[in-house]
């Protein structure tokens, strides 16, 4: 409904019938060219086959909701609707469908059932038949409690995408999903079913359910799985083709201080040795300790996915086997060192996700192995020391916020991107030892305490910068102090600068010196009343000076700018302002916020004036 922002309820629009909320009883009249027909949240109970005239161009069609709570589908309900592409009948408390209800469907391939109080029958008889477009079928929240598929599903050959997530399920065994075989899912989501009622012995008595089914991504998320029940299902699973199994919000592991369930081991996922398994979701659960070689069955795992468990300990050989990993998300655990054998077995790794972690100390090997890592994220965590990266190997993106870090303290940060944002930073001059590294190109010390400026390295006269983000700190002391004026002077590279929110209420002499390639600067948020002409660099394309004090600036500092900002500023509306109004009215330059924003502040009767309102 946003799309159609200003859409009248109630009536066709751009051939896009809305009427949710109307009290309609029936279907209401509609033009024959309609192509979408919204028709929640009313009162119809009954749809037959004349409820529908002849409409060849209507393709969606919402039916759903309807505030009586119950609907019935008569036979041939949609005869005249034969391109319809997707049919929404979804929150009917009470659907009750004719066995050909779907009839003359043949375009159909978005089916949504969810919460209409279908029982088992929906998918035992026949009522898709006629569906043999059908790609995406949503039975989701319904009172199906096992599965057992009609054969007519052989012949759905388009059909790739099943939702049957929040049943009662508690048994798939081999043979229930028989109508399923040879067939390819994209997604197949049994998510939040009892499936942890099946005890061991059942699932070794079942068998495999999906032998011969083929899978993009199989979700059992939800289904009270412990160690014991996931490696039962794994065996059961054992040559069912996978790229992705989600297993999240499991109950595996005893979780911090308890002992009551096992840690998944090195027999958990035998069984899925032979599923070419990609990608492994173990996320949302109480995993305490990754003990040795859980994983070493799952050569070809790309993918592995630990996030938001109670993991304390990565124990030696933890991930052997696991050669081709690419990704490894170990982020809202409650991990608290890192050694030289924590990743041991992951030669291949290019991303590793450690945030939100109580990560404190770091041995100086912990990722020296790790000759394929691009993107290492470290963020809000309780690290005091970087001198992990002076065994490092090159790495493109290193995330380092939200740490206790009082001063960098290795000599190399061998990196393209360096997140240090949100830490205790004091010395500007870290700044410089950072520049010593000719290959940065992004450096976010924002939200530091940079209080100082002692300066022991030199910034590289070779160095690569492009992106500085200062902001949050409290350079205008550093200034004032006389120090650090010639911070910049080195960084000709540089595009992009942010000093917003650092009190600044001057510019030294020659600060922006160097700048010879700037072109956007952030001083927003500030305590400038004044600029001097002449104080940018003339290559700058893009300033930022909205939220500060500015009272009567001259338009000539801005002449040469391509976008600027100046709202919430403090301008006195006396003589003095008379050029920028000129020069507000007349520039090319294009100006950000909104014009009513630019205001006045003095005198007390032109308060909160727009300068836009006033004449000279």
């Amino acid at each position: 409904l946003l799309a159609f922002s200003g859409a009248q309820n109630c009536a066709i629009v751009n051939k896009i019938g809305i009427f949710n909320w109307c009290n309609l009883t029936k279907i209401p009249h509609v033009q024959n060219d309609t192509v979408k027909l919204m028709l929640l949240f009313n009162y119809i109970t009954e749809i037959d086959a004349s409820s529908f005239p002849l409409l060849k161009n209507l393709l969606f069609l919402r039916l759903g909701s309807q505030r009586n709570n119950s609907l019935t589908i008569r036979k041939n309900s949609f005869q005249n609707l034969p391109n319809l592409i997707e049919l929404d009948l979804a929150d009917n408390k009470i659907l009750i469908l004719d066995p050909e209800a779907f009839l003359g469907l043949s375009k159909l391939q978005n089916l949504i059932l969810f919460n209409n109080n279908l029982n088992e029958s929906i998918l035992e008889n026949d009522y898709f038949k006629d569906l043999m477009s059908l790609e995406f079928l949503d039975l989701s929240s319904n009172k199906i409690a096992y599965l057992k598929p009609n054969p007519l599903f052989y012949y759905l050959y388009y059909f790739y995408i099943i939702n049957l997530k929040y049943y009662q399920i508690s048994r798939i065994c081999e043979g229930d999903l028989y109508s399923f075989q040879m067939k390819y899912f994209a997604v197949m989501d049994l998510s939040a079913n009892y499936l942890f009622k099946s005890n061991i012995s059942v699932w070794e008595q079942c068998g495999n359910p999906f032998r011969d089914i083929q899978f993009d991504t199989l979700i059992l998320s939800s289904n009270g799985f412990n160690a014991d029940n996931t490696q039962k299902l794994c065996n059961a699973l054992n040559g069912t083709k996978l790229i992705q199994l989600k297993l999240s919000s499991h109950i595996m592991g005893p979780g911090f201080g308890f002992k009551n369930t096992k840690d998944p081991d090195n027999s958990t996922f035998v069984g899925l040795a032979n599923s070419d398994l990609k990608i492994l979701d173990l996320s949302e659960g109480s995993i305490f300790h990754l003990k040795p070689y859980t994983f070493g069955n799952l050569s070809k795992l790309e993918m592995l996915i630990l996030n938001n468990n109670k993991i304390n300990s990565i124990e030696e050989s933890a991930f052997h086997g696991l050669h081709n990993l690419q990704i490894l998300n170990l982020s809202q655990n409650l991990l608290g060192e890192l050694y030289s054998h924590t990743f041991d077995g992951l030669p291949n790794v290019t991303i590793i996700d450690l945030q939100q972690n109580n990560i404190g100390a770091i041995t100086t090997n912990a990722f020296a192995k790790l000759t394929q890592l691009k993107y290492l994220d470290l963020r809000d965590n309780s690290i005091k020391s970087i001198q992990f990266f002076e065994n490092m190997k090159f790495v493109e993106y290193i995330f380092l916020g939200g740490n206790k870090l009082k001063m960098i303290d290795s000599f190399k940060v061998d990196t393209n991107f360096a997140d240090f944002s949100n830490n205790r930073l004091k010395n500007l001059g870290d700044l410089h030892k950072l520049l010593t590294n000719e290959f940065l190109n992004y450096v976010i010390l924002k939200q530091n305490v940079f209080l100082e400026c002692f300066v022991f390295y030199n910034i590289s006269n070779k160095n690569s910068l492009i992106h500085l983000d200062l902001s949050e700190n409290v350079i205008e002391l550093i200034w004032k102090n006389g120090q650090c004026l010639d911070v910049f002077h080195k960084l000709s590279k540089l595009l992009t600068l942010k000093l917003n929110n650092n009190y600044l209420t001057f510019f030294p002499d020659g600060i922006f010196n160097g700048l010879t390639s700037l072109k956007t600067l952030n001083l927003s948020s500030n305590l400038l009343t004044y600029i001097f002409p002449g104080v940018f660099p003339t290559n700058l394309d893009t300033v930022d000076l909205s939220k500060n004090k500015l009272l009567s600036p001259s338009p000539e500092i801005f002449a040469s700018l391509q976008t600027l900002d100046i709202t919430y500023n403090q301008y006195i509306c006396d003589c003095s302002i008379t050029d920028l109004i000129l020069w507000l009215k007349q520039t090319n330059t294009t100006l950000l916020g909104e014009k009513d924003d630019i205001y006045c502040v003095f005198p007390q009767n032109f308060r909160f004036v727009p300068l836009h309102n006033l004449t000279t």
